[in-house]
C-alpha cells in the first residue's frame, strides 16, 4: 500500500478504532506517516520503541499497598490517560522479546476512549534485527504492508524542503528512490530509501564540495552518489530563475529530459515564495515546455502555491490540458 493509502487507513481504522500495523522495509517511511497522521487528525502523539522497553516498564512498577496487604502496580508515565485523546505508536515492535510484545498487549487492550493504536516493525526479512510475533498479538490488529511510491514521495518533498536537484533526480531515476536488498545493504552500509534521500538533501546543504561525494556514498551507496554527482553536472548550465521570469516568452528551455527535470524542481522551489506577477510570469514560460513537464511543474506549483489557481492561464492550461495533467503525480 502506497503511503497516500496509509494516510487513508490509518485515519479509517482510527474512527473504527481498530489497532494497525504497518509492515515495511527500513527507510521507507513508517515513523513519518504516522507522525503525519497525527496532525492531519488532530491528535496527540506517544511514541514508545518496543525493542528498548521491559515488560516491568510497560506492566508498571510494583508498589505495596499495606492498607489492603497487597501490592499494586504504577501505571508508567506514557499510558494514555482516560479522558484524553491520541495515537498511540509503538514502533520497533518485532524487535521487542516476546515477553515485552505480550505485555505492551495490555496497553493495546485497555486503551482509554478517543486513543487508537498503531504499531510498526520491519520484516524478518529486512535482517533489521526483527524476530517473530506471536500469533495471539498478529491476531489484534489489521496488517497493512507499506510500499514506496515515488510520486507521493515528490508530492511530500515539494512541501518539505527537500533540495531541488535531489527532486529532480529521482524523477529522472525514480528507481534509486529506493533500493533495498538486506544482504546487499549489510554489504555496503549505505544504500537509497526515501530516509536517506532527505539526509542526503540536508549534506548538500552543508557539506564542502571536497567532501560531497564520499558523504553521498556513505548515505545514499557508491553508485547512486556517482550517477547524482554526474547528474549535477549535467545540469549546471541550466537558465537562471531570475531570467526566466524576466524573459518567460523567450528565455532558453532546455533540450535533455535531465535538465528539463531539475528546471521543474528548481522553478517548484522558488515558486513557494514567489509574488503573484513572478507566479504569471512562471505560468508563461511554463505554456511554452513540452506538455509533461508543463504538466509535471503545474502539479508541483499548485502543492507548493495553491493560491495560483487564482490565476486566468492556470485555469486554461489546466482545460486545455486536462488528461495529462490529471495523469500526473497521481
Amino acid at each position: 500500500m502506497k503511503p497516500s493509502e496509509v494516510i487513508e487507513a490509518i485515519k479509517a481504522s482510527a474512527a473504527a478504532r481498530v489497532p494497525l500495523y504497518l509492515w515495511g522495509a527500513p527507510g521507507v517511511g513508517k515513523t513519518s506517516i504516522v507522525e503525519q497522521c497525527a496532525d492531519i487528525i488532530a491528535k496527540n502523539l506517544t511514541t514508545l520503541r518496543a525493542n528498548l522497553l521491559e515488560p516491568v516498564d510497560v506492566l508498571g512498577f510494583p508498589s505495596p499497598d499495606t492498607e489492603n496487604n497487597c501490592v499494586k502496580w504504577l501505571a508508567p508515565d506514557f499510558a494514555p490517560k482516560p479522558g484524553s485523546e491520541g495515537i498511540l505508536f509503538i514502533d520497533e515492535f518485532a524487535q521487542a522479546p516476546l515477553a515485552t510484545q505480550c505485555a505492551l498487549m495490555r496497553l493495546v487492550d485497555n486503551l482509554p476512549e478517543g486513543w487508537h493504536v498503531i504499531c510498526a516493525s520491519n520484516r524478518a526479512t529486512d535482517r533489521a534485527g526483527a524476530g517473530q510475533v506471536a500469533t495471539h498479538v498478529l491476531d489484534r490488529f489489521t496488517h497493512i504492508e507499506f510500499d514506496v511510491s515515488r510520486d507521493d514521495w515528490q508530492k511530500w518533498a515539494a512541501t518539505a524542503g527537500i533540495r531541488p536537484e535531489i527532486r529532480a533526480f529521482i524523477d529522472f531515476r525514480p528507481g534509486l528512490l529506493f533500493q533495498f536488498d538486506a544482504s546487499q545493504r549489510q554489504k555496503d552500509r549505505a544504500g537509497c530509501s526515501p530516509r536517506s534521500w532527505h539526509r542526503a538533501s540536508r549534506i548538500l546543504d552543508t557539506a564542502p564540495d571536497a567532501l560531497r561525494f564520499e558523504m553521498l556514498s556513505g548515505t545514499v551507496g557508491t553508485g547512486a552518489a556517482t550517477e547524482f554527482i554526474g547528474f549535477l553536472r549535467d545540469i549546471a548550465s541550466l537558465p537562471s530563475v531570475a531570467d526566466i521570469l524576466a524573459n518567460p516568452d523567450s528565455a532558453r528551455i532546455p533540450r535533455e529530459p535531465s535538465a528539463l527535470f531539475a528546471l521543474c524542481a528548481a522553478l517548484t522551489d522558488r515558486a513557494r515564495a514567489m509574488a503573484s506577477q513572478q507566479l504569471r510570469d512562471l505560468v508563461t514560460y511554463l505554456g511554452r515546455l513540452p506538455t509533461e513537464f508543463g504538466a509535471l511543474l503545474m502539479t508541483d506549483l499548485l502543492a507548493v502555491a495553491p493560491h495560483a489557481m487564482t490565476i486566468p492561464t492556470v485555469g486554461a492550461w489546466i482545460v486545455a490540458h486536462k488528461d495529462i495533467f490529471a495523469s500526473s503525480r497521481k
